[in-house]
């Protein structure tokens, strides 16, 4: 009595290389604006300034002014400030600081 053939042993197939061509790296972001927000300066019938620092500097801007050169007050909020770094065009929104 002749035994029954044993199923065939499957051979393993290796996918192909993924040759899509890749693109450049993405940019890296953009770095964090470091200045602090730490408090206003209101007269009555003035724009609204706003103290700002950056280690050892200190800035006083209000809405639309460029501050060191590089950072540009967009809007003055009660509790933050949105600043644009206008090298990287990129904004951020800087929180008030209580110190």
């Amino acid at each position: 009595m002749d035994e029954p053939d044993a199923p065939p042993i499957p051979i393993p197939v290796q996918a192909p290389a993924d040759t899509t061509p890749q693109g450049p790296p993405p940019p890296p972001p953009p770095p964090a604006i470091n200045l602090k927000f730490f408090g206003f300066a209101n007269k009555a019938g003035e724009p609204k300034r706003i103290f700002l620092s950056e280690n050892e500097d200190v800035f006083i801007a209000a809405e639309g002014d460029i501050v060191n050169r590089r950072y540009k007050v967009i809007h003055i909020n009660p509790s933050s400030a949105e600043i644009e770094d206008v090298l990287y065009n990129h904004s951020q929104s800087i929180p008030l600081t209580q110190n």
